[in-house]
């Protein structure tokens, strides 16, 4: 029989500490939750016109003589290092000079400035339902249209062969 050793009982101050940690723990810890209130607000949904609207905004910005030979300067800064390392450059130095320079069209469409990564994958993800979608209406017609042109190719054949 397996009999478990006692430990010497706890004096009144030790006690009263573990007792004053365990309640300190949990004042603490309900202060650190984050508060349904204290959340941030989600960015606008996508839409076909917002889309339109920021890549529109963006191309101006982009189109600007002197912001289009800010980047060219940086791209060229980028690619002429080593093959290697361009990539990375690319990340140090283009990155921040483009999300600076399209903070006040990602601001006016409701954004954060830091929110350009998030934007663009939304964009990409947008034009790809879109391809999808038309690439699917594109065989469809195309589908139809082989029908068709066969429907078309067995009425001949039949009014030439039954004279």
């Amino acid at each position: 029989m397996h009999t478990r050793s006692r430990t010497p009982p706890h004096t009144q101050d030790e006690t009263c500490t573990n007792s004053r940690n365990k309640a300190l723990w949990k004042r603490t810890r309900a202060a650190k939750k984050p508060s349904a209130a204290a959340a941030p607000a989600a960015p606008p949904a996508l839409t076909k016109a917002t889309a339109r609207e920021l890549l529109t905004s963006v191309l101006d910005t982009v189109k600007v003589p002197a912001n289009k030979a800010k980047l060219e300067a940086l791209l060229k800064e980028c690619e002429g290092g080593d093959a290697a390392q361009a990539g990375m450059m690319k990340m140090v130095k283009l990155m921040p000079a483009v999300q600076k320079m399209l903070a006040p069209a990602l601001v006016a469409a409701g954004y954060k400035e830091s929110d350009l990564m998030m934007v663009a994958m939304q964009i990409q993800a947008y034009v790809l339902r879109v391809c999808v979608l038309c690439l699917c209406l594109c065989l469809c017609l195309c589908l139809c249209l082989c029908l068709c042109l066969c429907l078309c190719a067995c009425i001949f054949i039949c009014e030439v062969l039954g004279g």
